[in-house]
């Protein structure tokens, strides 16, 4: 089981700013430097990408380079579960492309695998992440079946990093059961 943190993320670079330096008045992305993506998912809201930034274009090339030298070892993947922040699914499309396995391997977005809830400042009732039919049109390579263990209504707004610690075990342990079954 490897566990892999996401790549660079556009707020982190750019600063809080970046939404409205980044969208024209008919909320258009402008790609204003060769660090932003060349292109990004389509979100009616721009200011939703606030609560869910993508990757830079050195965190993109970052997760790729990780793909290409995973590769390398002769690892052997047979699933991949993610956040489902975009900056998630991101990291592990651009690893198993890196890996050449991006059409042979589906992502499986796992809402029990989102960061620490405590560290977010405003939380919305319904968490903005995009939907997954959405990401699976923009290209990512989305298993549509996949039911998450945990659900976005059960995660506790107020939560510790203690709680957060039961929900990543609660999570890995039940993965590595789903692995122990295959064998």
């Amino acid at each position: 089981m490897l566990i892999i943190r996401h790549g660079e993320r556009m707020d982190t670079y750019y600063g809080p700013s970046w939404i409205q330096n980044s969208f024209n008045r008919n909320g258009e992305y402008v790609r204003k430097d060769s660090n932003m993506p060349q292109n990004l998912i389509y979100r009616e809201d721009p200011y939703e990408f606030e609560f869910d930034p993508p990757l830079t274009e050195n965190g993109l090339n970052q997760a790729k380079i990780h793909g290409e030298e995973l590769a390398k070892t002769g690892i052997k993947i047979k699933h991949v579960y993610s956040s489902p922040a975009l900056r998630s699914i991101q990291t592990a499309d651009k690893i198993l492309e890196g890996m050449g396995l991006k059409d042979k391997i589906k992502i499986r977005i796992e809402v029990g695998l989102f960061e620490l809830m405590s560290w977010q400042l405003y939380i919305p009732s319904s968490y903005p992440w995009i939907d997954r039919l959405n990401l699976k049109n923009f290209g990512y390579n989305i298993d549509m079946t996949y039911k998450s263990m945990v659900k976005y209504e059960s995660l506790k707004k107020d939560e510790t990093i203690y709680d957060y610690y039961k929900r990543s075990h609660y999570v890995t342990k039940k993965y590595l059961n789903c692995i122990k079954r295959e064998i």
